[in-house]
């Protein structure tokens, strides 16, 4: 339990030094609200800890001049975090009634996949974007997945 509690309040402590820092190509809305940090607010009680951890990491190294584009886990699952945050809320129909919660979820199980394949591509299914080729069904829904599933689901077609 020591290692969980330090794990946790190392997560805060990089949560609160990465909060309102945005990368280089990213600007924050006139109002002055970051879509970035609220995509961030959404997707991270959906992670593990330990993923949360290796993300917010691997941002704070690239705010740094690190690299965290590099071919490590916490750098790629950065990128897909990164690629589903960028996405939202301008996800083209007809996948815009899919839920924000769903939209920007990353479940542990998703989250492996993308740590260890670096040609895991994230792709619309049932509405979740999820790396269809390491799934048989859906990880939030238990849905079907694969090419044309969200067209079937929501079409009523049958595989």
């Amino acid at each position: 339990m020591g290692s969980r509690l330090s794990r946790s309040v190392r997560l805060a402590s990089l949560e609160r030094a990465a909060a309102g820092r945005v990368p280089p190509h990213h600007t924050q809305e006139e109002d002055g609200e970051d879509p970035l940090q609220a995509a961030w607010e959404i997707m991270r009680p959906s992670m593990s800890d330990e993923h949360a951890l290796l993300v917010i990491e691997a941002y704070a190294a690239w705010l740094g001049g690190g690299r965290a584009w590099d071919d490590s886990p916490g750098g790629r699952l950065l990128r897909r975090c990164l690629d589903a945050m960028y996405q939202w809320p301008t996800t083209h129909w007809p996948y815009s009634e899919i839920a924000t919660e769903v939209a920007l979820a990353m479940p542990p199980q998703v989250a492996e996949v993308y740590m260890r394949d670096p040609g895991a591509l994230p792709l619309h299914d049932c509405g979740y974007k999820v790396p269809h080729q390491h799934f048989k069904v859906c990880p939030l829904c238990e849905g079907q997945v694969g090419w044309y599933a969200y067209w079937k689901r929501s079409t009523g077609t049958r595989a």
